[in-house]
């Protein structure tokens, strides 16, 4: 059984690590510290929010396998286990298609 709350753990390793490389594209050269990684996912929240998607909607993450993807997923999966404890407070991700009637 997993003794510690996986969030927690990413929480203290941006903590420890700010300063120092997390995550890079190879291909472009582009290397995101721990505290860019931080920034971008807290942008990313907002714009979740903005997207007012709701926990059930159908979602897509689509992108090359690179370190912005993984940011995005980063900040999708904090939403989605933060959601369990805090009902509507933040909303899952990305995509949605809006609807007119």
């Amino acid at each position: 059984m997993i003794q510690e709350n996986f969030i927690k753990i990413y929480e203290k390793s941006f903590k420890k690590n700010w300063e120092l490389p997390a995550l890079t594209d190879y291909s472009k050269g582009t290397t995101f510290s721990f505290a860019d990684v931080a920034k971008e996912i807290a942008r990313i929240h907002i714009l979740f929010e903005e997207c007012q998607i709701r926990r059930g909607d159908k979602i897509a993450l689509i992108g090359k396998d690179s370190a912005r993807w993984c940011i995005v997923y980063m900040a999708y999966y904090h939403i989605r286990a933060h959601e369990q404890s805090r009902k509507n407070v933040c909303r899952p991700l990305l995509l949605k298609k809006k609807t007119t009637n």
